[in-house]
């Protein structure tokens, strides 16, 4: 039996096709995203640490990290504005200033190369009157 040249074209295209398609297919890996209230300065501004990990615990490096930030009780929309700055590999420190005080839902996600974080809600009730104390945890160590 024999096989014509035409059919080992097709299987040669096939295959190429394939193992191209396998090389460019970039698949997007769910990464763990922590967020935790450092500490509350004068009065509508907050500190936030973000520590980005992928599945294995391993810290990523160079991600993109967007916030939004809206007042549940409010219809209106509220400007805000952040700026974010990594620290360390995996640790990111955003600095918030919130327009006024009262309470506040704060939404942050991430992105990476090949990891994409789902986004994480936080509440924060903003005082009129900074803290006394400030708020530590496990997380604060990536800021050390």
């Amino acid at each position: 039996m024999r096989i014509r040249p035409a059919y080992w074209l097709l299987l040669v295209i096939c295959c190429l096709c394939t193992f191209g398609f396998a090389c460019l297919w970039q698949e997007h890996v769910p990464a763990m995203l922590h967020i935790q209230v450092i500490q509350q300065e004068q009065g509508e501004e907050v500190m936030m640490v973000v520590q980005l990990t992928d599945s294995q615990g391993l810290p990523l490096d160079g991600a993109h990290v967007r916030v939004d930030a809206i007042m549940p009780d409010m219809q209106m929309e509220q400007s805000f504005s952040y700026s974010v700055q990594q620290v360390k590999i995996g640790c990111y420190k955003i600095h918030l200033t919130l327009p006024m005080s009262g309470q506040w839902l704060i939404t942050s996600s991430a992105e990476s190369a090949n990891f994409v974080a789902s986004p994480q809600k936080l509440m924060v009730t903003i005082a009129s009157q900074p803290p006394q104390s400030s708020l530590h945890s496990k997380i604060a160590s990536c800021l050390q």
